[in-house]
């Protein structure tokens, strides 16, 4: 007789199907290579980003080159272009989020907190704290709460990256709160003299704290600080991140001695990750350089 399904099995079937609409197709989202079972849980098998993450405590380096920062900006704002035209707001960009592959090429994971895009307020407020938007925080009815949160994620995200720290520094949710309910200023380059028109004024737009005013991304692809971004030499197998990748050692399975190794292997071969269900979502982490597999 047919088996009879659990609510985890529906669970399973819905984030499964999300990922074939959404996660297969783009250059720039870890390929999903397989899936499969064991012990009621379901894992998934995904391409390898063996190059780390862009977060400072990762890259050693503690800021990157002005031709980085806009070749990262330029690969997340096509991949958030994809998302958005499927439907679908991220909801956590950020550097830990944004992962490299052993030849420098950019991966944007964690859609554990994707969602529908809504004009309406969602019922649960998402994100991390550094890189949320003002609208997302202070819950006014009267701002629209869309994919331009993303926008605001990845200016934050832009200006770590150029930094080597967080913009805002700020330990609780209601000290996040307040400081954009009493309307603190913008988060701003501190070095302005080191950094080109161009990205000042990159990150002013996506920084706009009316997300009515906010550029999309779509608006943003025409930018001059990334519409220059050499792709001829892209093409030729150049990436301006390959300085900066970080080496791992072999995949392995991590502490947890019952979690199943099928699949994983070294550098460009698959990690292997267990799907948990989250709140309005599902929460899964991939693969990076300091942290091979990850679970909840």
């Amino acid at each position: 007789s047919a088996r009879k399904r659990t609510i985890q099995d529906c669970t399973n079937d819905k984030f499964m199907a999300l990922l074939q609409e959404c996660i297969f197709n783009h250059q720039n989202i870890p390929k999903v290579m397989d899936k499969y079972y064991w012990e009621q849980k379901l894992y998934i098998c995904m391409e390898l980003c063996a190059g780390g993450d862009l977060d400072n405590s990762d890259m050693g380096t503690g800021f990157l080159k002005e031709s980085q920062i806009a070749f990262v900006a330029k690969e997340v704002l096509e991949t958030l272009l994809y998302l958005h035209q499927k439907g679908y707001v991220h909801r956590d960009i950020k550097p830990n989020n944004i992962l490299l592959t052993d030849a420098g090429e950019v991966r944007l994971v964690d859609f554990g907190l994707m969602s529908r895009i809504q004009k309406e307020k969602p019922a649960f407020i998402v994100g991390t704290l550094a890189y949320m938007s003002p609208e997302s925080m202070l819950g006014d009815l009267s701002s629209d709460y869309d994919e331009r949160c993303d926008v605001w994620s990845l200016g934050m995200t832009l200006l770590e990256l150029s930094e080597g720290k967080r913009p805002l520094v700020l330990s609780s949710w209601d000290s996040l709160y307040e400081y954009w309910k009493e309307k603190q200023r913008v988060p701003q380059l501190r070095k302005r003299d080191k950094w080109s028109p161009a990205f000042h004024s990159f990150l002013k737009d996506a920084l706009t704290v009316d997300p009515a005013m906010r550029p999309s991304v779509e608006l943003l692809l025409q930018h001059e600080f990334v519409r220059d971004v050499n792709f001829l030499r892209l093409l030729q197998g150049y990436s301006p991140l390959v300085s900066i990748v970080v080496s791992t050692p072999a995949c392995h399975a991590g502490d947890r001695g019952s979690i199943p190794r099928r699949g994983a292997r070294g550098s460009g071969g698959l990690a292997v990750t267990e799907v948990a269900p989250y709140s309005e979502g599902f929460r899964f982490e991939y693969q990076s350089a300091k942290v091979t597999l990850r679970c909840h």
